[in-house]
């Protein structure tokens, strides 16, 4: 049985393949691109900058209703890769800190 909440508009096009302005579905389609090009940037590496843009994407879904009502969500997105990038970043450097400071005699 189809949920209430679904709308006509949501179920036609799903049957027709088509993407609904404003849906989440088209905002991946649309950043994930450029996301992952600006994670690129950021860390060096195709493998880390396809993990932030992926946690970046996470975070949009996961807060969609007051993500996608925003002006620029794509802009929100792009600062939370920004973000997890500093994050890890000084994560990495503390366990590398620690890791150095167990080896010395």
């Amino acid at each position: 049985m189809i949920s209430q909440e679904v709308s006509e508009e949501v179920l036609l096009a799903a049957v027709a393949d088509v993407e609904i302005p404003g849906s989440l579905d088209a905002f991946y389609r649309s950043e994930f691109p450029r996301i992952v090009n600006i994670a690129y940037a950021l860390s060096g590496g195709r493998l880390a900058a396809e993990d932030l843009a992926q946690d970046a994407m996470i975070a949009a879904h996961r807060q969609w209703n007051r993500v996608g009502a925003l002006d620029k969500p794509g802009a929100w997105t792009r600062r939370g890769v920004i973000s997890a990038k500093d994050c890890r970043s000084r994560a990495s450097r503390l366990v590398c800190l620690l890791h150095h400071d167990v080896k010395r005699p």
